[in-house]
Protein backbone atom coordinates (compact mmCIF):
# COMPACT_ATOMS: atom_id res chain seq x y z
CA UNK A 1 0.00 0.00 0.00
CA UNK A 2 1.75 3.14 -0.80
CA UNK A 3 1.03 6.06 2.05
CA UNK A 4 1.13 9.55 1.46
CA UNK A 5 4.72 9.67 3.45
CA UNK A 6 6.02 7.18 0.43
CA UNK A 7 4.51 9.19 -2.24
CA UNK A 8 6.68 12.27 -1.01
CA UNK A 9 9.74 10.19 -0.33
CA UNK A 10 9.07 9.66 -4.42
CA UNK A 11 8.59 12.93 -5.23
CA UNK A 12 11.50 14.32 -3.20
CA UNK A 13 13.53 11.78 -4.88
CA UNK A 14 12.90 12.58 -7.92
CA UNK A 15 13.17 16.48 -8.13
CA UNK A 16 15.40 17.47 -5.44
CA UNK A 17 18.37 15.32 -6.13
CA UNK A 18 21.71 17.52 -6.30
CA UNK A 19 21.45 17.10 -10.08
CA UNK A 20 23.53 19.12 -13.03
CA UNK A 21 19.61 19.45 -14.01
CA UNK A 22 17.94 20.12 -10.98
CA UNK A 23 21.11 22.85 -10.47
CA UNK A 24 20.36 24.41 -14.02
CA UNK A 25 16.31 24.24 -13.32
CA UNK A 26 16.89 26.39 -9.75
CA UNK A 27 19.91 28.86 -11.08
CA UNK A 28 16.65 29.44 -13.95
CA UNK A 29 14.09 29.97 -11.57
CA UNK A 30 16.04 32.51 -9.62
CA UNK A 31 17.03 34.18 -13.29
CA UNK A 32 13.11 34.67 -13.67
CA UNK A 33 12.33 35.70 -10.50
CA UNK A 34 15.24 38.25 -10.53
CA UNK A 35 14.20 39.34 -14.00
CA UNK A 36 10.52 39.76 -13.21
CA UNK A 37 11.28 42.50 -10.44
CA UNK A 38 13.83 44.29 -12.53
CA UNK A 39 11.66 44.17 -15.20
CA UNK A 40 8.95 45.72 -12.70
CA UNK A 41 11.09 48.52 -11.08
CA UNK A 42 12.02 49.70 -14.59
CA UNK A 43 7.91 49.68 -15.55
CA UNK A 44 7.35 51.74 -12.23
CA UNK A 45 10.37 54.61 -12.71
CA UNK A 46 9.27 54.83 -16.61
CA UNK A 47 6.21 55.99 -15.30
CA UNK A 48 7.31 58.00 -12.62
CA UNK A 49 9.63 59.97 -15.19
CA UNK A 50 6.30 60.51 -17.30
CA UNK A 51 4.72 62.06 -14.35
CA UNK A 52 2.21 59.28 -13.75
CA UNK A 53 1.49 58.76 -9.95
CA UNK A 54 0.81 55.69 -8.54
CA UNK A 55 0.11 55.02 -5.19
CA UNK A 56 1.62 52.30 -2.77
CA UNK A 57 -0.94 50.47 -2.78
CA UNK A 58 -1.33 50.30 -6.56
CA UNK A 59 2.38 49.06 -6.76
CA UNK A 60 1.97 46.31 -4.63
CA UNK A 61 -1.44 44.92 -6.09
CA UNK A 62 0.40 45.67 -9.46
CA UNK A 63 3.37 43.13 -8.31
CA UNK A 64 0.72 40.90 -6.77
CA UNK A 65 -1.08 40.46 -9.98
CA UNK A 66 2.12 40.43 -11.86
CA UNK A 67 3.50 37.41 -10.46
CA UNK A 68 3.05 34.33 -12.92
CA UNK A 69 0.13 32.14 -12.59
CA UNK A 70 2.30 29.83 -10.47
CA UNK A 71 1.77 32.05 -7.83
CA UNK A 72 -2.08 31.96 -7.93
CA UNK A 73 -2.39 31.00 -4.20
CA UNK A 74 0.50 33.12 -2.85
CA UNK A 75 -1.39 35.97 -4.96
CA UNK A 76 -4.49 35.02 -3.19
CA UNK A 77 -3.07 35.32 0.59
CA UNK A 78 -1.68 39.09 -0.44
CA UNK A 79 -4.19 39.97 -1.81
CA UNK A 80 -7.36 39.37 0.28
CA UNK A 81 -5.50 38.15 3.65
CA UNK A 82 -4.39 41.37 4.19
CA UNK A 83 -4.87 43.95 6.74
CA UNK A 84 -6.25 47.65 5.96
CA UNK A 85 -2.88 47.85 3.45
CA UNK A 86 -1.18 46.59 1.11
CA UNK A 87 2.51 48.24 0.82
CA UNK A 88 4.52 47.19 -1.77
CA UNK A 89 7.69 46.63 0.28
CA UNK A 90 5.48 44.10 1.86
CA UNK A 91 4.30 42.67 -0.87
CA UNK A 92 8.31 42.11 -2.29
CA UNK A 93 9.61 40.89 0.86
CA UNK A 94 6.70 38.02 1.37
CA UNK A 95 7.93 37.06 -2.27
CA UNK A 96 11.43 37.68 -1.32
CA UNK A 97 11.43 35.40 1.75
CA UNK A 98 8.93 32.96 -0.23
CA UNK A 99 11.24 32.11 -3.25
CA UNK A 100 14.59 32.06 -0.52
CA UNK A 101 12.22 29.38 1.67
CA UNK A 102 12.13 27.37 -1.71
CA UNK A 103 15.32 27.81 -3.06
CA UNK A 104 17.08 27.19 0.45
CA UNK A 105 14.63 23.88 0.64
CA UNK A 106 15.18 22.96 -2.78
CA UNK A 107 19.09 23.33 -2.73
CA UNK A 108 19.50 21.00 0.51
Amino acid sequence: MTTMANLWHGLETFYMTKSIGNNIRLKEHLYTFLNHLDGFHSIIIDLESLDVKLEEEDNATFLAISLPTSYEHFREILLYNNSDNLSFEDVKAKWLSKESLTLRYLLK
